[in-house]
């Protein structure tokens, strides 16, 4: 008997948080469900943690987050795919507040984001995302496998940057989505490395370039930076 719901863990040398994700899956109140992890190119021992933790991995040498994804969309088992950034830590009722949307006709949907930050600016960056309940999907989603076939999967134009913002528009027209009763938090690796300003900006002037540039005046993928 398959898995209700198949969880993607894309991971390039994420030994120091992949326990993180994989950590809070363990305790999760459903417990009906398989992990992949797609390790790109690792040389620590992130394959070896997932292994642990009784993931599949897939090896792949992409370089890209979006093939990455799709990769392990293509070996999943069940009709409902989880999409999880390696280092988000999960609140233990996600995989069933998924499940029991899907099931109430729901096709795909989203808990709320907090990044793991005392500056609290950098905690709720995405407060209004939260407060409108707007269909974007930065670090962990659900979708039907359906929804996500017949969409066309991520775009693998995109490198490792904005592959997210673009699979929001490419569901919405079919989307039927829902904001569950569920957290997930972010590390804020990215902060204590450049700084709570300077990665705020970042993610500003990354986000511009990607609906205006690529979206809006149709200009090639821009060259991203592997933010990972």
């Amino acid at each position: 008997m398959k898995e209700l719901v198949s969880v993607i863990i894309p991971a390039y040398n994420e030994e120091k948080y992949i326990h993180r994700s994989l950590g809070s899956l363990k305790n999760q109140t459903l417990q009906d469900f398989e992990v992949i992890v797609v390790a790109d190119s690792c040389t620590d021992k992130t394959e070896e943690i997932a292994r642990k933790y009784g993931a599949k991995v897939i090896s792949v040498n992409t370089r890209n987050n979006g093939k990455n994804r799709n990769i392990g969309a293509k070996h999943a088992k069940a009709d409902i795919l989880v999409f999880l950034d390696a280092d988000v830590r999960l609140s233990k009722n996600y995989l069933k507040e998924a499940y029991l949307a899907i099931s109430k006709g729901y096709n795909c949907g989203r808990p709320y984001y907090y990044f793991e930050d005392e500056n609290l600016i950098s905690k709720h960056r995405l407060y209004l995302v939260n407060k409108l309940k707007i269909a974007q999907f930065p670090h962990t989603w659900f979708v039907t496998r359906k929804l996500f076939f017949s969409s066309g999967g991520y775009s693998t134009n995109l490198g490792n940057c904005g592959e997210e913002w673009e699979i929001a528009l490419s569901v919405r027209k079919q989307a039927k989505c829902e904001v569950v009763n569920a957290t997930a938090h972010n590390s804020n690796r990215r902060a204590q490395k450049m700084g709570v300003a300077k990665d705020l900006l970042n993610t500003a002037f990354t986000a511009a370039r990607y609906a205006v540039g690529y979206r809006l005046l149709n200009n090639n993928p821009p060259n991203w930076p592997d933010f990972r």
